[in-house]
């Protein structure tokens, strides 16, 4: 991601992406990354000669309407991990509000 991490956390629950047509998986981790130090001002990325991948960053509340107009106006697909991610937040927003 090219940005220096101060900590990072996970679930320690393995999970499967299509358990009933392969054997591939994924685990969830949090980044706390300090987006004002001046290290992380211009992150570089590391990729692989084949990969396209770009850094958005989001903020968590509206998290679902963001994801949904950038999809619309870069005319992108929205993966269902991050898709599910958000859903998850807003409703964690709606249910135990701030």
């Amino acid at each position: 991601m090219g940005r220096i991490v101060e900590s990072l956390d996970s679930f320690k629950q393995v999970a499967q992406n299509d358990p009933w047509k392969s054997n591939d998986n994924e685990a969830v981790y949090f980044a706390n990354i300090d987006l004002d130090a001046p290290e992380n001002a211009h992150p570089k990325q590391q990729l692989d000669s084949d990969e396209c991948i770009s850094i958005v960053t989001m903020n968590v509340k509206g998290l679902c309407k963001s994801i949904t107009e950038y999809a619309k106006e870069k005319k992108c697909e929205i993966d269902t991990g991050v898709w599910a991610f958000a859903v998850g937040m807003e409703f964690a927003h709606l249910k135990f509000p701030h």
